[in-house]
């Protein structure tokens, strides 16, 4: 076969006896796994994916590429990943991971043999070539942290021990989207580790009739490779496929534009991006991109296996400053009695023996106790207006546009320093509802909804979404309504907006454009239009007129900050053509000042 290069690449039996091998193997797991095609793909291109490191020792090896998976209970994260390790012959761990899970029960321990008067290893559940940690964030920050040797360098330190991983070693982790409580988000360091982040959905209608067939009958599974063949190929792969250094310099390219926007004239996304890709992304996309080529039946790379799908998943954060002066100044947990499990600590004088955690104390040889929380839930929810006048902006955004920048900020904010974030959108009605969640999957799923909705023919009626509000938000949260407020209602005037911000602290975020608040240059008749009646009118140019015009729209600005002041609502007026955070960044600031 002949690259695009010129460049003659050996391809023969050997890629196609490796093609049918990897062929063969996708067949036997979809004998069981139904209706995942897409996942049983992405698996096997994380399986095979060089992913090249360096150890303690500064040799360079090469590992598979760690999946997080992503999904509601029952779509077959599990099923999946343990048909898949019979399938290839490979010794298998499950994890569940839990709060009260410690280091030590996964990576092992050493263990005192009073027979010999000395120390001994005990390894844990790490030494296996498939770990699945299953609702990893349900353990603590410390418990996770214990996986970052493991998956970086394939090797685990016990006390003064370096135990290198059986090869492959691949870890398959997954979160459940849906519940909330008592769950701890992934850090950025572990997150990094990962290859690929899959969203794990529910199977079609057919596939689901397909599926009640296949459990009619039992299934088994004849195993198609070895630990060792996996090998084999993950190498092959890695010398078959030809990548070109356009292509290299597109990735990097790519992951630049993570971290500087400007380079690629987005930098008004400056502000909204707090981590942008790694160099070490940089290997893991070059190695998907390998394998998804080789799985095409190409032995060269394109652009487009170097912009997987996956990609999507970059999280496009607030600043920290954001996180750290409003959201997450309701986060701290208060110590004391409560049920939510915090961390384990030294037993001290005082300490309620009560709360002795005696499977740690055997462990560790010493007294623990079990430290909790007091329950403290925080829910903040976004309301969106979406309606017409929300469409109007200069050459730089629409209103709607950066008010969806302002939804991301907040609600990438919420999820990081763990609080349920919720959306709300609304036109001339509730066209879209989203309740209060803690996870990165839901948070995107907004924002694509908020991106692609449409508003509806008619004005804009605010009091729906309020009483909407009223009727669904059963605990104090915080209300931010994202709004022009252009609306023809009583709404300050009205029982429901004063009982929403006597029950929750309701934030309104107020876009504004600057052709909003002064005509047009020119001279003579102009004609402007509705944007939520659509009626056309001509306006007259001349400086009285101009003159008028903008005091009254000084004059609509200062009543609407009156109107919210009047119900203690925080007003903050963002400008289209400015900062989509600052505004939001000074009123942080004043409200920790008070």
């Amino acid at each position: 076969m002949t690259a695009p290069d010129g460049r003659i690449v050996s391809t023969g039996l050997a890629a196609e006896h490796a093609a049918a091998l990897i062929s063969g193997l996708e067949s036997e797991i979809a004998k069981v796994i139904v209706g995942q095609h897409t996942l049983i793909r992405r698996l096997l291109t994380g399986l095979f994916a060089a992913i090249p490191f360096a150890t303690a020792r500064s040799e360079t090896r090469a590992g598979c590429g760690h999946i997080l998976l992503e999904g509601v209970p029952g779509v077959a994260k599990t099923l999946t990943a343990t048909t898949l390790a019979h399938a290839i012959s490979a010794r298998f761990q499950r994890i569940q991971l839990t709060p009260d899970l410690l280091p030590a029960d996964i990576l092992g321990t050493r263990i005192y043999d009073a027979k010999s008067a000395t120390f001994r290893i005990e390894q844990g559940p790490i030494f296996t070539n498939i770990l699945l940690a299953d609702e990893i964030n349900r353990a603590t920050p410390k418990t996770q942290s214990a996986l970052l040797e493991a998956m970086q360098e394939r090797q685990v330190t016990l006390a003064d021990t370096t135990f290198r991983l059986d090869d492959p070693f691949w870890v398959l982790a997954t979160q459940n989207p849906v519940e909330q409580e008592g769950v701890y988000a992934l850090p950025e360091a572990q997150l990094d580790r990962f290859s690929m982040m899959l969203r794990v959905d529910y199977p079609s209608a057919a596939e689901e009739v397909a599926m009640l067939h296949a459990r009619m009958t039992e299934q088994h599974i004849e195993p198609q490779l070895s630990p060792s063949d996996v090998t084999r190929l993950r190498a092959f792969i890695r010398d078959a496929v030809y990548v070109d250094d356009k292509i290299m310099e597109y990735i990097v390219r790519l992951g630049r534009a993570t971290r500087a926007p400007g380079e690629v004239g987005r930098g008004d996304l400056r502000e909204l991006l707090m981590l942008g890709m790694s160099p070490r992304s940089y290997q893991h996309v070059l190695a998907l991109a390998r394998v998804t080529a080789f799985l095409h039946g190409r032995t060269y790379v394109l652009p487009e296996e170097a912009v997987m799908r996956e990609l999507r998943y970059i999280e496009v954060y607030t600043a920290k400053r954001i996180r750290s002066l409003r959201v997450g100044a309701y986060t701290s947990p208060r110590r004391g009695d409560g049920f939510d499990f915090d961390e384990h600590q030294p037993y001290r004088d005082g300490d309620d023996v009560r709360r002795i955690d005696w499977n740690v104390t055997a462990r560790m040889d010493a007294p623990f106790v079990r430290r909790t929380h007091a329950e403290r839930e925080l829910n903040v929810m976004i309301a969106m207006d979406v309606s017409r006048s929300m469409a109007l902006g200069a050459a730089h955004r629409s209103k709607k546009e950066l008010m969806t920048y302002v939804t991301g900020s907040l609600l990438f904010s919420a999820v990081s320093d763990q609080i349920n974030a919720g959306f709300l959108a609304f036109s001339d009605r509730v066209l879209e509802y989203s309740p209060p969640r803690r996870t990165r999957a839901a948070a995107w799923t907004v924002l694509e909804r908020c991106w692609s909705l449409s508003p509806t023919p008619g004005p804009t009626a605010m009091l729906p979404a309020v009483r909407y509000l009223l009727a669904t938000l059963k605990r104090m949260s915080v209300v931010f309504i994202v709004s022009d407020f252009i609306t023809d209602e009583d709404l300050f005037g009205s029982r429901e907006l004063a009982m929403l911000a006597a029950t929750h602290d309701v934030i309104a975020v107020v876009p504004g454009d600057p052709t909003e608040a002064a005509l047009p240059a020119g001279r003579g008749y102009v004609q402007l239009r509705d944007l939520e009646s659509g009626r056309h009118v001509a306006v007259n140019l001349s400086p009285r007129t101009r003159r008028a015009y903008a005091d009254e729209m000084r004059e609509r600005r200062e009543a609407l900050a009156r109107a919210l002041y009047r119900l203690q609502i925080d007003p903050v007026f963002v400008p289209t053509d400015g900062s989509p955070v600052e505004p939001l960044l000074e009123l942080f600031a004043r409200r920790l000042a008070r």
